[in-house]
């Protein structure tokens, strides 16, 4: 979820939905999938982000034209019949594409994603089990939280807590249940972390 809004902030394409749909289906499956409801498929409108099971470890794009021409060249690189198309890479060297991505961006300072603009996705935290008040959280990866994504909008206007704020000294102030999403009213945030300072300065200015 997490990659999935770095993505969507970097190119403004919003979820399908909170926590996206994550259909099953196969690579050739996708151009039809990824296709309006009234044309057969399960999208509500386009742009958006969306992941799929069965595709792992690959990542894909769909795209689409009205432009003849580019329709005849796709034909005839058999990529299908239209009017949408998947290019699909069957890997994810991520042991291998994030120390690139480090060292371009010191050595070159080239970004391998940058947002956009403001923010139009938002990953927040959700409860894995019934918590109480007066525990404590973990983060990323560990058992308490896990994220889920959803537009930015609704996640300022929820006051929902974002994902990158939890660490091991942010403390529940109420009892949630397993599955609800977590507020800001319901925890006391760790005021050293340099992550919720530098969180508070990109509120001023968006």
């Amino acid at each position: 979820m997490v990659e999935m809004t770095c993505v969507s902030n970097a190119i403004g394409f919003l979820p399908t939905k909170k926590g996206l749909i994550g259909p099953k289906a196969t690579v050739k499956e996708l151009p039809k999938l990824f296709s309006l409801k009234e044309q057969g498929g399960i999208l509500d409108s386009y742009k958006v982000v969306e992941y799929v099971n069965g595709v792992a470890p690959g990542v894909f794009v769909i795209v689409t034209t009205d432009l003849l021409a580019v329709k005849e060249e796709m034909a005839y690189l058999s990529m299908g019949e239209g009017p949408n198309y998947v290019f699909y890479r069957p890997y994810h060297l991520t042991s291998i594409e994030t120390p690139l991505s480090a060292a371009r961006a010191y050595i070159y300072h080239e970004p391998t994603i940058a947002p956009k603009g403001a923010p139009v996705a938002e990953t927040v935290a959700v409860a894995k089990k019934d918590l109480k008040a007066g525990e404590y959280l973990d983060g990323i990866g560990g058992y308490t939280v896990y994220g889920v994504i959803d537009t930015y909008a609704n996640a300022k206007k929820d006051r929902a807590l974002p994902l990158g704020l939890v660490n091991s000294k942010v403390k529940l102030k109420a009892d949630v249940k397993k599955g609800e999403t977590l507020t800001y009213d319901m925890v006391e945030l760790d005021e050293d972390s340099l992550i919720l300072h530098l969180r508070r300065l990109q509120e001023k200015v968006i």
